[in-house]
């Protein structure tokens, strides 16, 4: 039987003052999954936190967003893992992310477009954790998943298309400052990738 060395994110906010790391040993078989490996976490460590409805954690830096098998991610991390939370400035309780201050920062946004149903604005959590997969380190950066979730409503209020689009131009924080993601999830997230360069093509004629 194989064996996992994990190094575990731990972290409370409001009671720990900076996260720390726990390390723990995990036997692996054939049919084992990423749920597998959590939930053993989750015996071993008590109070461990991790969202258990929507699969979302980095992995030595990369994130991923699936239940894959455990042998196609040794293949690609080792057998040495480090677990972490998406973003760990947003870390509220171990691989839990605070949504209230994620949700503050679109606060205007969501203001001004008046016009959006409940269900409307609630589905921006299907884009929300997508945001974190970019490497950049620019705080004024709306996100790609925002930009994923303004494509969505584009196709339920084309007539509100000016209005939706003014937030992308944005120069520090809009869309023209996207870089690649792909390389950086896993699965690669190639088709995030494609979905914003089509995007700046189709909306802002950057090529044409």
């Amino acid at each position: 039987m194989d064996r996992l060395t994990l190094n575990v994110f731990r972290f409370t906010a409001g009671i720990d003052y900076l996260p720390y790391y726990q390390k723990l040993s995990f036997c692996f078989q054939d049919s084992h999954c990423l749920e597998d490996v959590l939930q053993y976490i989750q015996k071993e460590i008590r109070g461990f936190e991790y969202e258990q409805d929507r699969l979302t954690l980095r992995l030595n830096g990369i994130v991923i967003f699936e239940n894959l098998p455990v042998m196609d991610l040794v293949q690609r991390f080792g057998n040495e893992w480090v677990i972490e939370p998406v973003s760990i400035y947003y870390a509220k309780k171990d691989l839990i992310l605070n949504k209230k201050a994620i949700w503050k920062r679109y606060e205007t946004f969501f203001q001004d477009a008046d016009f959006l149903t409940k269900s409307d604005k609630e589905a921006f959590e299907d884009y929300m954790m997508i945001n974190f997969i970019t490497p950049m380190d620019n705080e004024q950066y709306y996100g790609d998943g925002f930009f994923l979730y303004i494509k969505w409503l584009l196709s339920r209020y084309p007539q509100k298309s000016e209005e939706l689009l003014e937030i992308l131009k944005d120069k520090k924080g809009g869309i023209m400052n996207f870089v690649s993601v792909a390389e950086f999830a896993y699965p690669k997230a190639e088709k995030i990738d494609q979905e914003i360069w089509d995007m700046i093509r189709e909306r802002f004629e950057l090529y044409n």
